[in-house]
């Protein structure tokens, strides 16, 4: 089944408060469609910060994230399709976002703290 599938990034919620809804996300269509939003931390509603078009997306997909405080800039297959600036959220975790149905494999998940 083809569906979104991408990085929650920021995300508040914790095993103390997993009321809290607030993340960004960073999801990517089969159609090459890629975009950044913001979801609020008590309504869940997302609110579009980033987006566009990717060409020739097919088969294995490499997909990153670089988040700088407020800066968060996004890769594909290495290329930079786009970046943005918010301060909503500072902190938070980060995980794997999909589409329920969706079907992925991922071969590697590494999270870094920059220098």
């Amino acid at each position: 089944m083809l569906a979104h599938a991408g990085f929650r990034i920021s995300s508040n919620e914790c095993a103390t408060q997993r009321k809290l809804k607030g993340t960004y996300t960073f999801l990517v269509e089969p159609d090459g469609a890629w975009s950044i939003a913001v979801y609020d931390n008590f309504t869940g509603l997302p609110k579009h910060l980033a987006g566009g078009h990717i060409h020739a997306l097919q088969g294995k997909i490499k997909l990153a994230a670089v988040v700088a405080g407020s800066h968060i800039t996004v890769y594909v297959n290495g290329q930079k399709p786009g970046s943005m600036k918010d301060k909503t959220y500072n902190s938070g975790t980060v995980g794997i976002a999909l589409d329920q149905g969706a079907i992925i494999t991922v071969d590697s998940f590494s999270l870094y703290n920059p220098a």
